[in-house]
């Protein structure tokens, strides 16, 4: 009988370590990424890249804009019943952006595809109370956003190939004879 006891005790602290908390939403953590971070705003294993679940709607900058401007491979697609954009950088690093209740989560991991494991983690997630049109408009306006701020930093930016890394060394260059 104790050794039940026990064994109830152990399989139930290692099913509870395998979940976390993030803004109110439970996930349920992928064995080969457990042992990672828990911070306000997210789970990190690792780094970003390895495997991360960040809550974005409260950043200012939730990176949505630069990573799906500079993404090799971008797409919409479902996942379970989750309307959701896949990205790809150079490095095989993915990052797919979706929703939860009213609020955008984004899932990094180490791979090109939709792995069994990460489709598993978003089919597993609460329903969405946005729409489809919702979802892409807010991601549509942090581009757009991005798209403007960058279109202005290209223009405050003095002319030079390295913008100002190239201006600081010319116009010192040209101090110095």
């Amino acid at each position: 009988m104790k050794r039940l006891f026990l064994f109830l005790i152990i399989f139930i602290l290692i099913s509870q370590a395998s979940a976390v908390e993030i803004r109110g939403i439970d996930f349920e953590i992928p064995d080969s990424y457990l042992g990672g971070e828990l911070k306000s705003y997210g789970y990190i294993f690792n780094n970003e890249s390895t495997f991360s679940i960040l809550c974005i709607d409260f950043l200012t900058d939730s990176g949505y804009a630069k990573i799906a401007s500079e993404s090799s491979f971008r797409e919409n697609v479902t996942v379970g019943s989750h309307e959701a954009v896949h990205c790809v950088n150079d490095r095989n690093v993915s990052r797919i952006f979706y929703s939860i209740g009213n609020s955008i989560f984004s899932i990094s991991w180490n791979s090109s595809e939709i792995t069994p494991e990460i489709e598993k983690l978003i089919s597993d997630s609460p329903q969405s109370n946005l729409t489809v049109s919702q979802f892409h408009s807010k991601l549509d306006n942090e581009m757009a956003e991005y798209l403007i701020e960058k279109e202005f930093e290209d223009e405050v930016i003095f002319p030079g190939d390295n913008g100002w890394d190239d201006f600081d060394r010319d116009y010192i260059w040209d101090l110095l004879y």
